[in-house]
């Protein structure tokens, strides 16, 4: 079956869940790093008072992202996933993502941990049938932006990654029906 194209950005249209309310499950889900259990994930959408319908679509997410069906999954790795659907730009998505990565309060993030954040952005968008950046196209994606430098601002390297030639790119040929079973094939021949 053909995904429709942006799928996960009309989902995120849908969605009322706002950044303060995806901090505020991180709030919660902080205690229970690196793993988040289904039970400590459902008592963080209730402190986040999350609406039931935005509930459901997390829930999915969740379900999507226990790749062992022990109901328990990376917490970071869920949390920035969810990134994807909040009600925000592309460049609030990122850095929302990316300050789930920042420990140290420091308002930076690694080049690894960035990686980290746009694959699992990546996965969440292709859970709900968009085309997915392959792994080489996110590493250089966030690469154009470090520029050999260790860490970047969050919001900084948020913006950068938006407004990349690179992420401009992927998005062109994801969303133009042309060039989407090129696409297709070339994920699936290099992967």
């Amino acid at each position: 079956k053909e995904a429709t194209n942006m799928a996960c950005v009309a989902t995120s249209h849908c969605t009322k869940f706002s950044e303060v309310e995806l901090k505020l499950m991180w709030g919660k889900v902080m205690a229970t790093l690196p793993d988040l259990s289904k039970e400590a994930f459902e008592s963080a959408v209730t402190t986040a008072a999350v609406n039931d319908q935005d509930g459901q679509i997390l829930q999915k997410l969740f379900v999507l992202c226990d790749e062992t069906g022990d109901e328990v999954v990376n917490a970071q790795r869920f949390m920035a996933a969810a990134s994807v659907l909040v009600a925000a730009d592309t460049e609030r998505k990122f850095a929302t993502a990316f300050s789930f990565y920042d420990f140290a309060s420091s308002g930076k993030i690694s080049q690894d941990d960035a990686i980290a954040a746009v694959e699992a952005m990546n996965s969440c968008a292709e859970w709900f049938g968009d085309v997915a950046m392959k792994k080489a196209e996110v590493e250089a994606l966030v690469e154009s932006v470090y520029e050999g430098r260790s860490s970047v601002e969050v919001n900084e390297a948020a913006a950068a990654i938006a407004e990349s030639s690179v992420f401009g790119a992927y998005l062109g040929r994801a969303t133009n029906p042309e060039n989407r079973e090129k696409l297709n094939a070339s994920t699936e021949t290099k992967a």
